[in-house]
């Protein structure tokens, strides 16, 4: 593992190098000379990371913790993915009007952590109803930040070089969601197997014990049915334990990767309300505004 991120670390310092010296770079690096520029694709990327850990990771909390199908927490769900559309119109509109970038981000950065901690610190005692609000919530904080972070950085820059700006700003959002992926997934497995570290399997044989443990299966109420039916009436008890203790177990680690989220949602925000020169934002709007 140490050895990778060093080899990853030599590797990017090295593709910085060659970028800089490139004619024609694949990322131009001068864009990032421009503050707005790097606070919008560092804060778009920590929102996405955090809209990819809620909708990778409250479906298999819903499954694996509540019990719900598949399909049910697909609705369960619907109210943060459409609160997020239209919290994104909003904010398209509310900034078109008043030119406020850095109060939209801002609020909807802190609308979104508050919502991520709540499930963080509430969700094992929250009713259905109750994990919605918290996710519409997030929803409707993520929502109001997407058009801030996309159309500050575009008024900086001449119109030739809008498209690029563009396509910068997906490709950190999707870098985001990647290395959000990867992280929420690290900690899921390291908080699963800390919370499981030392519990007695009693006459529960290993390869049973390891198949229950894959999150994929825990998740799947007819698959954790079907192993059962193949288990000794004897050792019943100790499979039904087992199973309990790892949903307990995911649920925690759920848990913290909501209150990760959180906290970089807060980094985020704070990146914004101190490095995000609004004024000069909406300077670059109006001299636009007079050439059109």
């Amino acid at each position: 593992m140490v050895a990778l991120s060093v080899f990853s670390i030599a590797m990017f310092i090295l593709f910085l190098r060659i970028e800089k010296r490139s004619r024609e770079p694949l990322l131009s690096l001068h864009f990032f000379q421009e503050k707005i520029f790097s606070v919008s694709a560092i804060a778009s990327s920590l929102g996405n990371m955090a809209v990819f850990g809620a909708a990778i990771y409250f479906p298999l909390y819903l499954q694996s913790v509540r019990g719900e199908s598949a399909t049910k927490s697909g609705f369960i769900m619907m109210p943060m993915m459409v609160s997020m559309i239209l919290a994104s119109n909003v904010a398209g509109m509310l900034v078109s009007r008043f030119r406020r970038f850095k109060a939209v981000a801002v609020g909807g950065l802190f609308l979104s952590s508050l919502g991520m901690f709540c499930f963080g610190f509430f969700g094992a005692v929250s009713t259905t109803p109750a994990l919605i609000a918290f996710s519409s919530l997030a929803g409707i904080g993520l929502g109001l930040t997407f058009p801030i972070f996309m159309v500050a950085p575009q008024s900086l820059f001449p119109p030739q070089q809008i498209g690029v700006v563009i396509s910068l700003m997906q490709f950190f959002r999707s870098l985001g969601g990647s290395i959000g992926s990867a992280i929420f997934g690290a900690i899921l497995i390291a908080e699963m197997n800390s919370g499981m570290r030392g519990i007695s399997l009693g006459q529960l044989p290993a390869s049973v014990a390891e198949l229950v443990k894959n999150p994929g299966v825990i998740a799947n109420p007819l698959k954790i049915a079907t192993i059962r039916e193949g288990i000794s009436p004897a050792i019943l008890g100790d499979f039904d334990r087992f199973v309990a203790l790892c949903v307990r177990s995911i649920s925690g680690s759920i848990e913290t990767i909501f209150l990760v989220s959180a906290g970089l949602l807060l980094a985020a925000l704070l990146l914004v309300l101190y490095s995000f020169n609004e004024q000069r934002v909406v300077r670059s709007l109006g001299r636009l505004k007079k050439r059109q």
